[in-house]
């Protein structure tokens, strides 16, 4: 994920303060370009494999189906192909004819983007190539890029799973619980109890759903609060706290 996040800031300096993580491949699917949205499904199949860490059920996808039909039937898209493995992954043997038994399923595509992400070859060169897959550009036909969709990841409620993580906390006897890099702050209050997200110490967006790529080259359009947890034991049996706003943009 690390690889992913840093292979898109290098040029999007904002990527890596999108939240969820999700949200990324959302962004790459509203792009015209092909490539970036393989590189979004890749995301979304990633993040169903760690689902756990992501806080997220698995999505579902027809982009898969495309890639797996675009490299098994186009013999020159899997020649490009052959040349990204020999330039990107150190693989001088690879051809267009173990290119075809090598990606032989949706995972075996997935896993060789993941690998690409990870590769130091620019990205524009491999992008360019994965490109070549999109439905009535590639050889085999098929259907238009714009029949195929994308359905979004049931995504959980992040904040609120927080909470119940502090309700249990709270229930086997702590007062106060702090979490931290959710990006956006939060706090709950129940009786004596209290729960605090100060947020991240970087600049956020509260919803993803209409940014694009060329959006995320300017992050200093985005908001930023930074906030501090203050916690006193003045000798009651309850504990006293605040969350405490240090700076902010845009100052209110």
């Amino acid at each position: 994920m690390v690889r992913f996040v840093n292979t898109l800031e290098a040029k999007y300096p904002f990527a890596d303060n999108i939240y969820p993580e999700t949200a990324l491949a959302g962004i790459l699917w509203r792009e015209d370009r092909w490539g970036l949205k393989t590189v979004g499904w890749t995301l979304l199949r990633f993040a169903a494999q760690y689902h756990q860490a992501f806080l997220s059920s698995a999505p579902q996808t027809d982009i898969g189906p495309q890639l797996l039909n675009a490299i098994q039937g186009d013999p020159f898209l899997r020649g490009k192909i052959a040349s990204v493995y020999r330039d990107a992954l150190s693989e001088p043997a690879m051809t267009a004819a173990k290119v075809k038994e090598t990606l032989e399923s949706e995972d075996a595509i997935a896993a060789f983007v993941e690998q690409l992400l990870q590769a130091d070859l620019f990205w524009e060169k491999w992008l360019a190539v994965l490109d070549m897959a999109q439905p009535g550009v590639s050889s085999i036909g098929g259907s238009g890029g714009d029949t195929l969709t994308i359905r979004k990841a049931s995504n959980i409620d992040v904040r609120a799973e927080c909470v119940k993580i502090a309700t249990n906390k709270w229930n086997v006897g702590a007062q106060i619980v702090v979490f931290g890099h959710t990006h956006i702050p939060q706090t709950v209050e129940d009786g004596s109890h209290r729960y605090y997200n100060p947020g991240s110490w970087t600049r956020y967006v509260e919803d993803a759903e209409s940014l694009t790529l060329a959006e995320l080259k300017d992050e200093g359009r985005f908001p930023y609060k930074l906030n501090c947890i203050r916690v006193e034991d003045a000798g009651s049996d309850t504990l006293l706290s605040e969350c405490i706003c240090i700076d902010r943009f845009p100052a209110s």
